[in-house]
């Protein structure tokens, strides 16, 4: 009698210890399931489906043409800005031929892929050279199809900068946003012209800019890459000092640097 109390005194706890079991691992697998399932990502960009990740949009001013120092030099800014981007950021490269009437359309869109998470198989190679044949490259192919810039009459430079922020600012969050311009910087439009003449005071750039940009650029970090105008040799001065002299007035995070 005594040793059959013992044997179902044993089989309870064992029985007990196999239901604890249990409902440890159909709990683990209920947490750890939302973190073996793949996040959706969209077909065409690789991007998070659903989610704001941070932005980083290039516009290039391609209303003049360029030399071929100057093509080389936007090439290798666009490298080391792809190889800095994080992982799932997007970026977006957008080309500019003069009329701020319609936002173009991104001649490239995607999101810096993220590995593998194979820790057996992925290397720093690996990754690198997914980075690199995922992003960098066809980023650098859009470029290519830009080497001969259009010849436009105006450059309405304020306004495709309004146009752009606004857009930007409605897709993702202002702080989560970067800006980055090239170009020579020249406006020509019918509210200001760098070139009339006689020259047009600052001031009147000042009021054209703050009057078309508003708050849109509040928030976004403005990064300016700067190339002389075709057939010269550096930058206008004056063009620097206006640019400045606007942005600081709507407190506006920039900086400028030339290639």
């Amino acid at each position: 009698m005594h040793r059959r109390a013992q044997n179902l005194e044993r089989e309870t706890r064992r029985s007990a210890m196999i239901l604890a079991l249990s409902a440890l691992v159909v709990g683990g697998t209920a947490f750890a399931i939302p973190w073996l399932r793949k996040p959706t990502r969209a077909s065409g960009t690789a991007c998070l489906a659903g989610l704001h990740q941070r932005k980083t949009i290039i516009l290039i001013d391609r209303t003049d043409p360029w030399t071929a120092s100057t093509a080389s030099l936007i090439s290798a800014s666009l490298t080391r800005i792809a190889e800095t981007s994080t992982t799932d950021e997007r970026l977006q490269l957008l080309a500019f031929d003069g009329s701020a009437a319609v936002l173009p359309k991104p001649i490239f869109d995607r999101c810096r892929p993220p590995s593998t998470g194979n820790i057996v198989t992925e290397t720093p190679q690996r990754v690198a050279r997914l980075h690199a044949e995922q992003f960098t490259a066809p980023l650098l192919d859009a470029v290519q199809a830009l080497s001969k810039p259009s010849s436009a009459s105006r450059t309405e430079l304020v306004q495709m900068l309004a146009v752009l922020a606004a857009h930007a600012r409605l897709e993702v969050p202002a702080e989560t946003t970067t800006l980055h311009v090239f170009s020579d910087m020249n406006e020509n439009s019918t509210a200001f012209s760098f070139a009339k003449r006689p020259a047009q005071p600052p001031e009147l750039f000042a009021a054209h800019f703050a009057a078309s940009i508003g708050e849109r650029l509040k928030g976004v970090s403005v990064h300016v890459h700067v190339f002389p105008p075709f057939g010269s040799g550096r930058a206008d001065p004056r063009i620097e000092r206006a640019w400045r002299a606007a942005f600081t007035r709507l407190a506006v995070q920039f900086t400028w640097s030339a290639l």
